[in-house]
């Protein structure tokens, strides 16, 4: 039975990636949904709709998940812009916040696109992962104090 399961993992995994790949292209309203670094902290999240007349730019969300929280995702809908002709971006400045770690480090995030069409359909796209990293240790009341004696 063990064997059984070596051999056919590898190709469940790729079936499963061509799956959600097929998923992602399929979209016809998305033309592009992607995150990059965007300079020390921050991440600068653009997407493009194909025609943004059909969509209702009223229910556009974004949500934020770092992979250190699990399945916790976080909405982040006060940075959306609207560049024009059916671009929009975000830059992401808050991501140290979300930090538990008492020392900077290296963590991964991914955002979760959704917007509602005009027709009652919805899109829903999710970035690839990115890594970024958090800022220097947080700082506790009393150290924060000692630096003013």
């Amino acid at each position: 039975m063990k064997s059984l399961q070596i051999t056919y993992f590898p190709f469940v995994a790729i079936a499963a990636f061509l799956m959600l790949a097929m998923t992602q292209a399929a979209n016809p309203h998305l033309v592009r949904f992607d995150a990059e670094p965007g300079g020390d902290y921050r991440m600068v999240v653009r997407w493009e709709f194909a025609d943004v007349s059909a969509v209702d730019e009223s229910s556009i969300t974004l949500q934020r998940r770092i992979t250190s929280n699990g399945n916790k995702s976080q909405m982040i809908n006060d940075c959306i812009r609207d560049l024009g002709g059916g671009r929009f971006e975000c830059i992401d400045e808050d991501l140290f916040k979300d930090s538990g770690s008492q020392a900077a480090s290296t963590e991964g995030v991914i955002y979760r696109l959704n917007a509602g069409l005009k027709n009652g359909g919805v899109i829903s796209a999710e970035t690839e992962m990115q890594e970024y990293t958090t800022n220097a240790a947080r700082q506790t009341w009393g150290s924060i104090k000692s630096m003013f004696q």
